[in-house]
């Protein structure tokens, strides 16, 4: 058996066995960066399209040049690649031009993330290569399993060439995955050039998506919305982008929210002047908090007087918030937020719509900072991480939740799910039967835990019948025909 040789299915063990090292040089020559590496790369397609060494290879596809090529461009490394994405990630825009137009290798063939040569071109921030591929037929909007496309890539890699290039091509300035817009991307790297071709193409700043920031930070400190709050905030880029709201609010989030809650003095100014209103929260009592005088002062003539403060000045402010008064009513707010909160959360739910629940869920976890955190809110938001096949953030939340009430079965059975989306079936299974330790007669538990071990044992014996195959080298349909 040719060293190296991966076991990826009966086309791919076909062509490995008949050319293993050869489909290796193939692969290396894509990636090669002098000179020859076009010559190389032709001559050992060349010979493995012409000259077929293994009878059953030609019996199993065909002696036709398309067919050929089309098995050997099934040839992939265990993370799906296949020669024209290593090609498109090394620049070889003279490889991408022989499988393109001469073997008809499809432009937009994608490896086991989904991810095409577009998105390794613009990974690697190979512009001449993207351009190439996208005259060639490649779709700018082409997602991966994560939603992620080219544009979004190039947002963080802050290549203004390849955003310009993608946007002429057509690509969606406000696409939106979980990882957020590309204009959230751009924002969260702290591209600022970026951010402003994206908003000059009319990218829609209203939409914002929450993924694992929101499990770490809570949403009114999410990483992505905090950044780009920020950058519209810059009053270096303010008269550049007239029109744009400074009242653009996220679930109650704006960018006076994000700049007064750090003291952006500078930032709080240029929003006030811009139009942004100080009275939709009490913004000046959050400056007093934080013992900014000069952020109080900021905000003190723009801000409508708030009855309950007697002695409207800068310094009567500050002293207000540290009054008994003051702390009885921050903690009836409190209260009252995380009610709210988990309310909102459970609507969210209810209508499918599982971030706006985790963002909501959060704000109530965030509100009960002072007291122990409440189990079935950390439960409820592991269900909304697992709606989502979030495994890692489902099991972080399940894992949480075990430590708050050990002797509740329903974070077992969170666990046990989130173990299930990981693929980790052993795991899920035990996940499952501690919980049935505390519950024996529930039926959702008994249920998963039955459905974890039937996986297991179908996993163990693919593993089993992956190894068997992959040491003797036995083609699927040899292995059926022993049978």
């Amino acid at each position: 058996m040719p060293r190296g040789m991966v076991d990826l299915g009966k086309a791919n063990f076909c062509i490995f066995l008949a050319y293993g090292s050869e489909a290796e040089a193939a692969l290396r020559a894509a990636r090669m960066s002098d000179s020859r590496a076009t010559s190389v790369l032709k001559t050992t397609l060349t010979m493995m399209i012409s000259a077929p060494r293994c009878s059953g290879f030609a019996a199993e596809f065909g002696h036709g040049r398309e067919e050929r090529a089309k098995a050997l461009m099934d040839v992939r490394y265990p993370n799906g690649r296949t020669v024209l994405h290593y090609a498109a990630g090394g620049g070889r825009t003279q490889i991408c031009e022989y499988l393109i137009e001469q073997l008809k290798v499809d432009v937009d063939v994608k490896d086991d993330i989904g991810d095409t040569p577009l998105h390794t071109a613009a990974l690697a921030e190979q512009y001449l290569t993207s351009a190439y591929l996208l005259d060639h037929g490649a779709q700018p909007n082409a997602a991966n399993h994560k939603g992620i496309a080219p544009l979004h890539i190039a947002a963080m890699n802050g290549r203004q060439d390849q955003l310009r290039l993608l946007i002429s091509k057509g690509a969606e300035v406000s696409a939106q995955p979980l990882c957020g817009t590309p204009l959230q991307c751009a924002a969260a790297m702290g591209m600022k050039n970026a951010v402003k071709i994206l908003l000059d193409s009319d990218a829609n700043v209203s939409k914002f998506s929450f993924s694992s920031d929101v499990h770490t930070t809570g949403a009114s400190h999410c990483g992505k919305f905090r950044s780009l709050c920020k950058v519209i905030a810059q009053g270096s880029m303010m008269t550049d982008m007239a029109g744009t709201d400074p009242n653009l609010v996220s679930h109650g989030v704006t960018p006076l929210t994000v700049a007064v809650s750090e003291g952006q003095t500078k930032i709080i100014k240029c929003l006030l002047k811009a139009g942004a209103d100080p009275n939709v929260t009490n913004f000046v009592k959050i400056a007093a908090m934080r013992g900014s005088r000069a952020d109080v002062r900021a905000l003190l003539q723009a801000t409508t007087p708030i009855p309950s403060i007697a002695d409207w000045s800068v310094d009567g402010i500050l002293k207000y918030v540290q009054s008994v008064e003051a702390e009885n009513q921050r903690k009836s707010i409190v209260e009252q937020k995380f009610h709210e909160a988990k309310a909102k959360g459970a609507e969210a739910v209810a209508r499918n719509d599982y971030l706006e629940a985790i963002y909501w869920y959060t704000e109530a976890s965030l509100a009960m900072t002072a007291k122990p955190k409440d189990a079935a809110v950390i439960s409820n938001r592991s269900l909304c991480w697992a709606r989502l096949n979030e495994g890692s953030n489902a099991l972080k939340d399940a894992m949480a939740c075990i430590i708050l009430r050990p002797d509740w079965p329903k974070p077992y059975y969170r666990a046990g799910v989130a173990w299930r989306i990981l693929q980790d079936y052993e795991r899920a299974a035990e996940a499952f039967e501690m919980g049935l330790m505390m519950d024996p007669e529930n039926k959702d538990l008994q249920d998963a835990k039955r459905d974890a071990e039937t996986a297991l044992r179908a996993a163990r014996m693919s593993d089993f019948r992956g190894t068997f195959m992959h040491e003797y080298a036995i083609d699927s349909d040899d292995l059926c025909s022993m049978m």
